[in-house]
């Protein structure tokens, strides 16, 4: 393969594109996110750092999908720039309730709060996860 071919078959195959291995790096960051908190982290024992890295890789994968707004094939690789973004931010507000609210885990109310919350999330990066096209 000559490198011209290289260039032609990114610009022609969007699927292969630098681009697109990055969104699916962060959509498989969002489906591990979302698999750890469904089924590997006990919400009981959840500490304040565990919901803060997750909101900070969150925010990490915002910021990269900004990034790509202006690829022009970007349309062929997620439904809706905004429309990842959006769902992806209320995860993070979930996450942030939950970590505002972590030190009253020990009254009946608090943990309520807290499981709802943290239950919550894993429902918005499914919706984030169903924008991608790759």
């Amino acid at each position: 393969m000559t490198p011209s071919s290289f260039l032609y078959q990114h610009s022609e195959d969007p699927e292969n594109s630098p681009e697109a291995q990055t969104l699916q790096r962060y959509k498989d960051m969002l489906e591990n996110i979302r698999y750890l908190l469904l089924y590997e982290v006990d919400l009981r024992t959840i500490k304040k750092s565990d919901i803060d890295m997750c909101e900070r890789d969150l925010r990490e994968i915002i910021k990269g999908i900004e990034k790509l707004r202006r690829v022009p094939h970007i349309d062929s690789l997620l439904k809706s720039v905004d429309g990842i973004q959006g769902k992806i931010f209320d995860a993070i507000n979930s996450l942030y309730l939950a970590s505002d609210v972590i030190e009253h885990r020990y009254t009946a109310r608090g943990r309520e709060l807290l499981y709802q919350k943290l239950r919550e999330c894993p429902l918005f990066l499914l919706e984030a996860i169903e924008q991608f096209l790759i």
